[in-house]
């Protein structure tokens, strides 16, 4: 993909992987390269997995079931919620990623992402876009996993919600805040992660950050 979409973090004991999924678009003028995407980058995800577990999160640009969008049939047909892309993140699931969020919170109803247009924040008709998925090694590892609502985007208009404050509490020893942007698709070192991050053009990057906090492991 020559568009950015991917950064990887190698931890000692696992990879973290951040992404921003392509958007169907309008008229689904996407959707076909989307499917191809899909496939390619769970490919990739699995060839880390041969090395050791993954943590994959950032916004994937799919309300995965009814309970993860506001007006659900209103929208079969739009971006984000068409039958093509809920099945390939039912692949995603099949193929032994956990959605940490769903299974903390299996009947829990919030969203991630509300539309600057009719005053969908105010009426609560969201989506949940955004997630932090794990390898299925590391489920017993996970604490906590929580889309932080109450915060607004302060890189555009205050109205507008952080898309991803979402943030996933592991066991702590030596933890550590790591800011992971979407930029050139690459591995880095995490004594590297820090600094490298350090240089992004932070305005630039206001629909593709997460913040996580993450640590050491304990063997599994």
């Amino acid at each position: 993909d020559m568009e950015g979409r991917v950064i990887t973090a190698e931890f000692p004991e696992y990879f973290v992987v951040t992404v921003y999924t392509p958007n169907s678009q309008d008229e689904l003028k996407r959707l076909a390269y989307r499917m191809e995407w899909e496939d390619a980058f769970l490919s990739y995800l699995k060839g880390l997995e041969q090395e050791k577990p993954v943590i994959f999160c950032g916004d994937l640009n799919v309300a995965a079931t009814e309970m993860d969008i506001k007006n659900a049939k209103a929208n079969e047909k739009n971006a984000g919620f068409t039958k093509e892309e809920r099945e390939k993140f039912a692949v995603i699931k099949e193929k032994g990623f956990v959605d940490s969020f769903r299974m903390l919170y299996p009947d829990t109803v919030t969203y991630s992402w509300w539309s600057y247009r009719f005053q969908a924040r105010q009426r609560n008709a969201g989506w949940r876009l955004d997630y932090f998925m794990i390898s299925e090694s590391l489920k017993d590892a996970v604490a906590d996993a929580k889309i932080h609502t109450e915060i607004v985007d302060f890189f555009t208009e205050a109205s507008q919600p952080v898309r991803k404050l979402f943030r996933i509490h592991l066991p702590v020893s030596k933890r550590r805040t790591v800011i992971v942007p979407v930029t050139k698709p690459s591995i880095v070192h995490h004594k590297q992660f820090t600094a490298q991050c350090s240089n992004i053009t932070y305005h630039a990057l206001h629909l593709s950050f997460v913040h996580i906090q993450v640590d050491t492991f304990p063997t599994i």
